[in-house]
């Protein structure tokens, strides 16, 4: 069985570390160097023994004048330019699947070439990741390939990971059987202004566990209810409340499990995410209205 490796990245304050503009932002130290090393490392062993490696943007800049605006804004190149020439480096595959072209009927790419496509972005990070895994199970079937599903954020508000989270437990159909969905948190300015380590696991979500808490599908679609069991999901990885280190191997609690219920998904939000400045370069760094 083939093994594939899909990153769903976000750009602004995440993504953004591994290319030259962000540098002459902040200054090129040795510190910005070691997290830049220190992100690449992650990538790389996260891809160990893959077949098959792929990118999608996971960034709110989900159509040309969003990406434009940002990049103006955060002074950080264009995303897709950027993870273009990354994948092209490491020999991955870029997928050009924007939520603008789903959104518009539109084939993969479309709103990566024409500055007219555009969309109402929304709970954006929701639609972005259904999309890709729609993708996902499209291109790669259950019983001929295992896919490791990397969703990697900066998560400044400290709400969309838990969010995403939850919103898959929910609505178990929207990821593969054959998918292992990794969130993880990858908030580089946290390292470099505050000390604190710039990526954490969040959660991973297997693809063989069962839960069989009905409680968690009290608000699932009609179409996409189970009736005794969520199959496919359990939690393996879960921070704790600090929101500061992961808990490596503990399931999640039922005491998790209603946090996580009690959560609205209108938290889920993803745009005009602005934590205040500490200084005038992260002041720079940080207006993240791309995402």
């Amino acid at each position: 069985m083939k093994k594939i490796t899909i990153f769903s990245l976000d750009y602004d304050g995440c993504g953004d570390l591994l290319f030259e503009e962000i540098i002459k932002v902040t200054g090129d130290t040795p510190t910005m160097r070691e997290l830049q090393n220190k992100f690449y490392t992650y990538l790389d062993n996260a891809t160990i023994g893959s077949d098959i490696i792929e990118l999608y943007v996971g960034s709110n800049r989900q159509f040309i004048k969003k990406d434009r605006a940002a990049s103006k804004q955060n002074k950080n190149g264009s995303c897709f330019k950027n993870y273009a020439i990354l994948c092209d480096k490491k020999g991955w595959i870029f997928r050009k699947l924007l939520l603008a072209d789903v959104e518009n009927n539109l084939p993969s790419g479309s709103a990566m070439s024409d500055p007219s496509v555009i969309c109402d972005m929304g709970e954006s990070k929701i639609k972005i990741l259904a999309s890709q895994l729609r993708e996902v199970r499209n291109n790669y079937p259950v019983g001929e390939y295992e896919v490791d599903f990397y969703f990697l954020d900066d998560d400044p508000k400290g709400i969309l990971l838990s969010g995403v989270i939850k919103y898959i437990m929910n609505h178990p159909k929207i990821k593969p059987n054959n998918v292992n969905f990794f969130a993880t948190e990858l908030h580089w300015t946290n390292e470099l202004y505050r000390g604190i380590n710039s990526i954490c696991e969040f959660a991973q979500i297997k693809q063989t566990a069962y839960c069989t808490s009905s409680s968690l599908v009290s608000d699932v679609d009609e179409e996409e209810k189970i009736t005794n069991s969520i199959s496919n999901l359990t939690i393996i990885n879960f921070w704790s409340e600090s929101h500061s280190t992961p808990s490596i191997g503990k399931s999640l609690t039922l005491q998790d499990e209603a946090r996580l219920q009690k959560q609205s998904i209108s938290n889920l939000a993803l745009e005009g995410h602005e934590p205040k400045a500490e200084s005038t370069i992260r002041e720079k760094v940080m207006r993240l209205g791309g995402g």
